[in-house]
């Protein structure tokens, strides 16, 4: 969806008779493939800049990915990026606070690995 969609969607929820979303507001295939091409390229370049400079690196893209394949396991249960999977708040989008948590640890072990920082 547009950033467009969000107040309709307030608006759909307090009267369904409002939708369906137009065609206006929500992003087509080629548009999402747009998208995610250029991601690839802007994170393409942030870890090379990052090589080249000896920062530490955090590839939330990859993590994100492999935890929706794979799941993440968390006292037993496992957990995915799936809405309502446990990783992500109700609006989809912000992580909840074991999904902030899995990225903290991601930051720490990137910062103990490049830095030998012991946190």
């Amino acid at each position: 969806m547009t950033p467009e969609a969000f107040p309709l969607i307030v608006a759909i929820l307090a009267n369904p008779l409002l939708g369906p979303l137009s065609n206006s507001v929500v992003l087509r295939a080629a548009q999402i493939a747009q998208i995610q091409a250029a991601v690839g390229i802007y994170n393409a370049t942030i870890a090379a800049e990052a090589r080249a400079h000896g920062a530490a690196l955090v590839d939330i893209r990859a993590i994100l990915s492999r935890i929706q394949t794979q799941g993440f396991v968390v006292n037993g249960q496992r957990l995915n990026t799936s809405f309502l999977g446990g990783l992500f708040s109700l609006d989809g989008i912000h992580p909840t606070n074991t999904g902030y948590a899995i990225i903290a640890n991601e930051f720490i072990e990137s910062l103990n690995t490049s830095f030998a920082a012991g946190v």
